[in-house]
């Protein structure tokens, strides 16, 4: 039977690796998105495209530049 020290580590090693994991996950989507942003084929995906998906961010919580048009 392991003591608690043990399942610690054991527990700290598994989230250290799983937040490995994800950041490598991260950076593959970045570089595929700036990858999309410079190929014109790719709808939606222009490099001005960021601006634009941040000032609508929040429009289903009743936040955002659409709230005060959806009476919040």
């Amino acid at each position: 039977m392991e003591t608690p020290e043990e399942s610690a580590d054991r527990t700290l090693e598994e989230l250290e690796q799983q937040s490995e994991e994800v950041g490598e996950h991260i950076d593959e989507t970045r570089s595929e998105w700036k990858r999309k942003q410079q190929d014109s084929a790719v709808p939606g995906a222009e490099a001005g495209g960021e601006s634009e998906a941040e000032e609508v961010a929040g429009d289903g919580e009743g936040e955002g530049p659409n709230a005060a048009d959806a009476g919040q």
